[in-house]
């Protein structure tokens, strides 16, 4: 189990990477954590890092697996406006 300390200390070290633009960071650093322990912040920020990297290499279209992960949490995103900025 994850230390939630630890999340939302990666939460805001996130927050400093997106104002510089840092996605491939954000993405290398969530990807070694299932997915299953992300909160709804980090999946915004991977699924954002997605979209931006448009990144390929692994053969998987990023922005079918951005949406797919933000479908994962549209019970709570349906009233976010940063959720439906990255969806569309």
């Amino acid at each position: 189990m994850i230390d939630m300390q630890y999340i939302n200390d990666l939460e805001a070290e996130m927050d400093v990477m997106k104002l510089v633009g840092n996605y491939n960071e954000i993405k290398s650093i969530l990807q070694q954590y299932p997915q299953e322990q992300w909160s709804y912040e980090m999946i915004l920020a991977f699924a954002r890092a997605l979209n931006y990297l448009q990144d390929y290499s692994d053969q998987t279209n990023p922005f079918e697996q951005a949406y797919r992960l933000l479908q994962t949490v549209s019970d709570k995103g349906i009233t976010d406006a940063e959720w439906h900025l990255i969806i569309v």
